[in-house]
């Protein structure tokens, strides 16, 4: 578990659910850490992720919405993908120093017939669309607009952030006031299509080799299951987890 609270103050790191890969944070830990904090009082999360699962991020977008106290998310080291989407649900969005955020559009892969491929069109549209409108919510932009950034991977500087929309302020230092500014959670950021070249260096520094590869982007994904082989009792059912 990635979730640590102190006082009133809840950090998150890691990927957003629990992915197999890497170590992350459920919705379901993020709803005890804030009931543990109190409904009604006031919580600032400190949120390093480069993303996850899309409907975890959901979820843990809808808890933080709920809470009746004021919340606020301060961006240590990177909020993406899903990450960037949660961070939306609070009354203010604080960008640290050297910090970045990341919107794209979801994507995946399907393994299976083209009724199987038609239905992962429908779900990624849908989950695109969702997102979205998370997006415009937070930033007074149209849906269409923030559609355009997703499908164009935009990763902002803090300073960015807050011109865009996306967060409303920015640290003048590291918000653990630290000279240095934190740096962001550990993942393989080369499966992402446009990641800054300090992403890159880190996740050659941290990451496995990558074998080669056709798939740009493997994350943000609705994963279906494989259909069985031949001679098998048919295909298992699609699961509803969906990566961002």
């Amino acid at each position: 578990m990635t979730v640590l609270v102190s006082g009133s103050e809840i950090v998150l790191s890691g990927t957003v659910g629990n992915l197999y890969w890497d170590e992350g944070f459920t919705a379901a830990e993020v709803s005890v850490a804030l009931a543990q904090i109190g409904r009604s009082q006031d919580v600032t999360i400190r949120l390093n992720s480069p993303g996850g699962i899309a409907s975890e991020g959901a979820a843990i977008h809808a808890a933080i919405a709920a809470h009746q106290g004021r919340t606020v998310v301060i961006v240590e080291g990177v909020a993406a993908s899903a990450a960037s989407a949660l961070a939306m649900a609070a009354d203010e969005v604080v960008m640290s120093l050297g910090a970045l955020m990341m919107v794209h559009d979801p994507s995946g892969f399907t393994f299976g017939t083209a009724a199987d491929h038609e239905a992962s069109l429908r779900e990624l549209t849908a989950l695109a669309t969702a997102m979205a409108a998370i997006y415009a919510d937070k930033t007074g932009r149209t849906v269409e607009q923030a559609r355009a950034d997703m499908r164009a991977e935009i990763w902002m500087t803090p300073e960015e952030a807050v011109a865009q929309g996306y967060a409303d302020r920015a640290l003048s230092r590291a918000a653990n006031d630290d000279d240095a500014p934190v740096e962001p959670a550990a993942f393989d950021y080369r499966l992402f299509a446009h990641p800054p070249e300090r992403l890159v260096a880190l996740a050659d520094r941290t990451s496995r080799p990558r074998r080669a590869t056709t798939r740009s982007r493997p994350t943000s994904s609705p994963i279906t299951a494989p259909r069985s082989s031949v001679g098998g009792n048919g295909s298992p059912p699609r699961p509803s987890s969906t990566v961002r």
